[in-house]
């Protein structure tokens, strides 16, 4: 009120920080209403068959965050292969299996058309080598040295210890870095606030 009572020409900010303001309160019902229905509906839309795909291609498309999810999956498989494995299950159903659980629908794919490869006779190792962009060359040489020796659930241990750290590492990274960020955002939109209020009233005082 007394910056509009001030008669005083008010900067760019304080005009945006009221004009926003008076839309939030003069909308207030239409806005709440809008985030509900814009929540319901991405959630539905993650929950169906497409938006899942559509998630799950986003995401390993997604830059600095790729990297790490790949590294999460592969370690992922190897985690679930290696127990499977070393339980006695047969290596084309603990592929079936790991597909199922690997959280992932393209790694699922990959999973899925590795164990019919495994049914055809292939290794494991040659038909995840068709895969360069998801599976990195070192999985799946780690893979075929297991294969070689006949110690395949040992090759996955090793390689779930080596994709556990990456992930590790690659978390507390992201954690070291989102801290400032999250510092300077907030830092800038205090600091906007502030001024938006201060100007105008140093303005009105003369200063």
């Amino acid at each position: 009120m007394v910056l509009k009572e001030s008669n005083t020409n008010l900067p760019l900010v304080t005009r945006i920080v009221l004009s926003v303001s008076n839309f939030v309160r003069g909308n207030a019902l239409i806005i709440i209403m809008a985030i509900i229905f814009a929540i319901t509906g991405i959630v539905f839309f993650i929950r169906s068959k497409q938006g899942k795909e559509f998630l799950d291609n986003t995401l390993l498309r997604t830059p600095l965050i790729s990297s790490f999810l790949k590294k999460y999956y592969l370690s992922r498989i190897a985690l679930n292969l290696s127990t499977l494995i070393s339980g006695g299950v047969p290596i084309a159903e603990a592929l079936e299996m790991t597909g199922d659980v690997v959280g992932n629908g393209r790694y699922k794919r990959i999973i899925f058309k590795t164990r019919d490869g495994v049914k055809k006779g292939e290794t494991i190792s040659s038909v995840l080598s068709g895969y360069p962009d998801l599976i990195a060359p070192l999985f799946y040489q780690m893979v075929a040295v297991g294969e070689k020796t006949g110690n395949l659930d040992s090759s996955l241990k090793n390689a779930v210890g080596f994709y556990q750290r990456d992930v590790d590492q690659g978390l507390d990274t992201f954690v070291q870095l989102l801290e400032p960020l999250l510092i300077v955002l907030l830092g800038g939109v205090v600091g906007g606030l502030m001024a938006a209020v201060l100007m105008p009233l140093y303005s009105i005082g003369g200063f």
